[in-house]
C-alpha cells in the first residue's frame, strides 16, 4: 500500500500528468482518498502514519506548486470536497494526528469550495452530521456561519420540492452501494497482498 501510494498520488510527476485529465481523472483522486480512509478503518497497521501529513503537503499546501486547488475547482470541485472531507473525517476519527493549523486550513478550504460550488452530497459531505460539526469547530467567525448556512440550505432543499422521501431513499441506496463497493475493493486488496506475501515466502524457501 505504501509503495503504491508513493508511486502514484504522492508522486508529483504522476499527479502532474493526471492533472491533464478532466472530471473523471479528478474523481479518481477522490476515490483513492476514500480507499485510504477505508484501509485505515479495516487494516490501520498497514498504513504509513505520515500519509495524511504527506497528502496535506501535496494537495492542501501544494508544496510542489502544481496548482492543485485551481485544477480541482476548474474540472471537478466535488472531488476536492470529498478529498478534504476524507482528511477531516480521518482527523476526527483519530487516524490523522493533525496539527490545529492543519485542521483549520483544510476546514477553511473545504468550507470555501462548498460555499462557491455547493455541497456535493457524498457520504462524507452531507451524510455525516458529526463531521459537519467538526468542520464548524475548526472555522471561525463569518466562515463558520457561511458554512453552516450553506449546509442548512443544502440539507433543507429536498423538503421544499416534494421529493424528500425519494431523495433520501436514493442517498441511502448510494451509501449502501458505496459501502459494498468499498468492502469489495478492500477484500480484493487483501487477497492481492496475501498472494504477494505467499509468492515471496515460496521464493525465500527455495
Amino acid at each position: 500500500v505504501a509503495v503504491e501510494t508513493r508511486s502514484t498520488i504522492l508522486n508529483p510527476v504522476f499527479v502532474r500528468e493526471r492533472m491533464k485529465g478532466g472530471a473523471g481523472t479528478a474523481q479518481m483522486f477522490g476515490e483513492i482518498f476514500r480507499n485510504i480512509f477505508g484501509w485505515h478503518v479495516m487494516r490501520p497497521s498497514v498504513m504509513d502514519k505520515e500519509i495524511y501529513n504527506e497528502l496535506y503537503r501535496m494537495y492542501v499546501a501544494d508544496e510542489n506548486q502544481l496548482g492543485v486547488r485551481d485544477y480541482f475547482e476548474r474540472v471537478n470541485p466535488a472531488a476536492y470536497q470529498a478529498m478534504t472531507a476524507v482528511m477531516l473525517e480521518s482527523a476526527r476519527k483519530g487516524y490523522w494526528k493533525a496539527l490545529p493549523e492543519q485542521l483549520q486550513t483544510v476546514a477553511q478550504i473545504h468550507a470555501e469550495v462548498t460555499r462557491l460550488y455547493g455541497a456535493a452530497c457524498t457520504e462524507f459531505v452531507c451524510d455525516n452530521t458529526k463531521l459537519q460539526h467538526f468542520i464548524s469547530e475548526n472555522l471561525s467567525g463569518e466562515k463558520r456561519i457561511a458554512f453552516e448556512e450553506t449546509m442548512k440550505k443544502t440539507l433543507d432543499a429536498p423538503a421544499s420540492n416534494g421529493n424528500e422521501v425519494i431523495l433520501k431513499g436514493e442517498k441511502l441506496r448510494q451509501s449502501e452501494e458505496y459501502e459494498q463497493r468499498t468492502i469489495h475493493d478492500l477484500l480484493v486488496g487483501v487477497l492481492v497482498l496475501l498472494t504477494l506475501v505467499t509468492i515471496v515466502w515460496k521464493i525465500k524457501r527455495k
